[in-house]
């Protein structure tokens, strides 16, 4: 019965979510949002909401010695999540050619898990959820700036932009935070925690607008983009599981290392593909397709975690 009612409460969330990403598309093909309004969200969203959201989380979380052992444990396991999609990428398409391969490789990688993690860890888990997530995604920034970027570029890393974007400003941030048991004023706290709330139906209206966008109808070669999906919602999802377990790893903890994992591919792919002659329509396809199909992979892997 607790499995069931875990799995029904996944199914609620990703629900939820649902119905904010069909009321994006439905503002999108309506056209009362355009790409640049499209765009001037995921500003909103990406350098305001996330930082802020991370802080939040770490502000609600009381330091303890088990608290800060999780989030050694949860780098850990966002290191050993992106090792695996990086081998699996690396075996599935290295005798590929061509300028799909480096999206390919980068969508089985790397994770939606700001945009979509970070909203389904709150609805599920609470601020203890956000404040694990935070550090996978905090993994990720510094990974698909770096090795990710290399996908598209041959060498050239940008250590510089791992470093300075919001998702890991926004761990520094609240990471002394944490430690040090420091509270901030009750005016600030409040500030922080309504814009914070703003992430879920932000990020799900934004993938609803891209959806809007995107060609959805079946084309020749799809094939290769079926077989990236495969590995970043099925493969992956399910060699890291079976890592976690075996180190371990169960309740919160594994289900918090899940929903990242699980998520489908970073919207970042095609902003890269687009300015490093990837193949940018490739990606654009990918994006909002594995977002769909997710809908169905993330329940069924977290309800897997559960077993």
């Amino acid at each position: 019965m607790e499995l069931l009612s875990y799995a029904g409460s996944v199914a609620t969330q990703v629900a939820v979510m649902l119905l904010l990403i069909l009321t994006g598309f439905i503002l999108a093909r309506a056209k009362l949002v355009d790409d640049k309004g499209t765009d001037q969200l995921v500003n909103v969203l990406f350098y305001a909401v996330t930082p802020v959201v991370i802080v939040d989380s770490f502000l609600r979380v009381e330091f303890t010695p088990a608290a800060a052992l999780s989030l050694l444990v949860m780098a850990g396991c966002a290191v050993m999540a992106h090792a695996a999609g990086i081998l699996l990428s690396w075996l599935v398409f290295r005798r590929w050619g061509g300028d799909g391969r480096s999206v390919l490789r980068a969508s089985s990688v790397f994770s939606n898990c700001g945009f979509m993690s970070l909203p389904l860890a709150q609805g599920l888990l609470g601020p203890s959820g956000v404040f694990l997530v935070s550090v996978y995604v905090a993994v990720h920034n510094l990974l698909i700036w770096t090795v990710g970027l290399r996908f598209f570029t041959g060498g050239k890393m940008s250590v510089k932009k791992a470093v300075l974007n919001p998702g890991v400003i926004g761990v520094l941030v609240g990471l002394p935070l944490f430690f040090s048991g420091l509270g901030l004023p009750a005016a600030l706290t409040g500030g922080l925690t309504h814009i914070a709330n703003l992430n879920t139906p932000l990020a799900m209206l934004v993938i609803g607008c891209y959806l809007a966008a995107a060609s959805l109808r079946p084309e020749k070669g799809d094939g290769r983009m079926w077989t990236a999906m495969a590995l970043r919602l099925l493969a992956v999802p399910l060699l890291c599981l079976a890592a976690f377990k075996l180190c371990g790893l169960s309740g919160d903890l594994l289900t918090a290392c899940m929903i990242p994992a699980s998520a489908p591919v970073a919207a970042n792919v095609v902003m890269f593909a687009a300015k490093f002659g990837g193949d940018a329509r490739l990606a654009s396809r990918i994006i909002p397709i594995s977002t769909v199909v997710s809908i169905l992979t993330i329940p069924l892997m977290l309800t897997l975690a559960m077993l």
